[in-house]
């Protein structure tokens, strides 16, 4: 299972685990959290807007006090992707804290 963990008053964003939801380099549901998920760092990256901690199975991402209001926005788009995505996979996505926007 995924489980995502997001702290509105730190903008702290962080996913940790597998879906489970099929055969590793078949899973939907991975694949689509992972494209949302690192896209988001790539971005963030980019604009030096963030810290951001990978390893395998593990991402979380810290939007600086610095961060441009881009950075923002981005993360309130990505929050939203991986919602929907929890919302329709249930058994394989677990959200654990705030749900920005909601």
């Amino acid at each position: 299972m995924i489980r995502i963990r997001f702290s509105a008053a730190d903008l702290d964003l962080e996913l940790d685990g597998h879906a489970g939801y099929s055969l590793k380099g078949t899973d939907v549901v991975c694949a689509g959290v992972s494209v949302l998920a690192e896209t988001l760092a790539l971005n963030l990256e980019r604009l030096r807007g963030a810290q951001i901690q990978r390893r395998s199975g593990y991402l979380r991402i810290k939007l600086q006090e610095s961060a441009p209001e881009v950075a923002v926005i981005l993360l309130g788009g990505t929050l939203a992707g991986l919602r929907a995505l929890a919302e329709q996979y249930p058994a394989n996505i677990a959200w654990e804290g705030e749900k920005y926007g909601a």
